[in-house]
């Protein structure tokens, strides 16, 4: 499936005017990055369950990140990194919140940096169609993530309910990352560097 379609030809021609040195610089960068991205998801399972070493939570995001490139889907090392705690003794749905959460940290600061840029996006786009389009995004995606963090506290009379258990669960776990801690905060601000150093490695 990766091989179909693809001009061979005209990828070899790409290939072969590409800068070495950036290539090598970006791909140095991508994995910097992965070592960034370990630290911020031990951060997460710190603030749910104990102590975890940086080195096991790196081999597991070294791990997804191989699945992610590997498989035909986006979540495929997600699943993996779920699936490695599990089967080092975590209760598979901690294990999960612990991945869900820290995907999500890493949206909201998505959207945090979208908000930001939104006076340089104006100046871009005098019609205020794609400024609008931003901000709207982004205020409704951090409202919806701080609805997760009281979704245990509207949903009581529910919890019969095996699937509103499990989002109570997710809530529960945020607010132990968000609001007990710290690590929700150093989440955030690492968050944002990365994807600021990833425009930067793209660009």
């Amino acid at each position: 499936w990766i091989l179909q379609g693809l001009d061979l030809t005209k990828l070899t021609g790409t290939l072969a005017d590409v800068d070495v040195r950036l290539f090598c610089g970006s791909c140095a960068g991508l994995l910097a990055l992965s070592f960034i991205q370990a630290g911020r998801w031990r951060w997460v399972l710190n603030a749910l369950q104990g102590s975890h070493s940086y080195s096991g939570a790196l081999s597991n995001v070294l791990i997804g990140q191989f699945f992610n490139q590997t498989l035909p889907s986006t979540i495929g090392g997600d699943a993996m990194r779920v699936w490695l705690l599990h089967d080092r003794g975590m209760r598979l749905s901690l294990a999960f919140n612990s991945v869900l959460i820290d995907r999500l940290l890493a949206l909201g600061a998505l959207m945090v940096l979208g908000l930001c840029g939104l006076p340089w996006l104006v100046d871009f786009d005098p019609t205020y169609s794609a400024a609008w389009t931003v901000g709207g995004a982004g205020a409704v995606g951090l409202t919806g993530l701080a609805c997760i963090l009281v979704l245990d506290r509207l949903t009581s009379s529910f919890l019969r309910w095996r699937p509103v258990r499990a989002l109570a669960g997710l809530s529960s776990d945020s607010r132990c990352v968000v609001i007990r801690s710290t690590a929700g905060l150093s989440a955030l601000v690492v968050s944002l560097v990365i994807h600021c150093a990833l425009a930067l490695i793209v660009y």
